[in-house]
C-alpha cells in the first residue's frame, strides 16, 4: 500500500497563474459581459468604463419624477412641456414623465373640449328648434 506523502490541496505555480479570478461581489462588464468585481471602475478584459461610481448611482436614484409635477403637467400642459425641456439634460428620466403626462393632459383637454363642444351644440339646437317651433 503506498502512502501519499504530498498534500493534493497545495497548488503549483503554474496552476495558479491559470486559475481566473473570480471576484467575491461579482458584476458583469456592460460591453463584453465578463465577470467583473462590482467596485470596478472598468473592465479589465475590454477596458470598457462600467459607470457604477458612488455619484452615478446617486444620480440615478436622484432621476424620480415628483408626483406633484406629474399632476401639475397634467391639468397645465404647458407648464408640463416647460419642465421637460428644463429636466431632459439633468435627469431625463423625470423629464420624460413630465412630458408624457403633459401629453396626456393635452390630449384629454381636447377630448373634453370636443364633447362639450357637441354637448352644447346639441343643447343650443334643441333650444332654437323650440323656440323656432313656438313662434310659428
Amino acid at each position: 500500500m503506498e502512502t501519499q506523502t504530498e498534500n493534493t490541496n497545495v497548488m503549483t505555480e503554474e496552476q495558479e497563474d491559470r486559475q481566473e479570478y473570480t471576484p467575491l461581489h461579482k458584476s458583469y462588464c456592460r460591453e463584453c459581459g465578463t465577470v467583473i468585481s462590482a467596485k470596478a471602475i472598468s473592465c479589465p478584459k475590454c477596458g470598457a468604463t462600467q459607470n457604477q461610481t458612488a455619484e452615478n448611482q446617486a444620480a440615478v436614484k436622484q432621476d424620480i419624477a415628483s408626483a406633484g409635477l406629474m399632476v401639475l403637467s397634467f391639468f397645465f400642459p404647458l407648464i408640463g412641456l416647460i419642465l421637460f425641456c428644463v429636466y431632459s439634460q439633468s435627469t431625463p428620466n423625470a423629464a420624460k414623465e413630465y412630458g408624457k403626462w403633459a401629453l396626456i393632459g393635452f390630449v384629454t383637454w381636447i377630448v373634453v373640449s370636443i364633447i362639450l363642444v357637441v354637448i352644447l351644440n346639441a343643447v343650443m339646437f334643441s333650444a332654437v328648434d323650440s323656440l323656432f317651433n313656438s313662434l310659428f
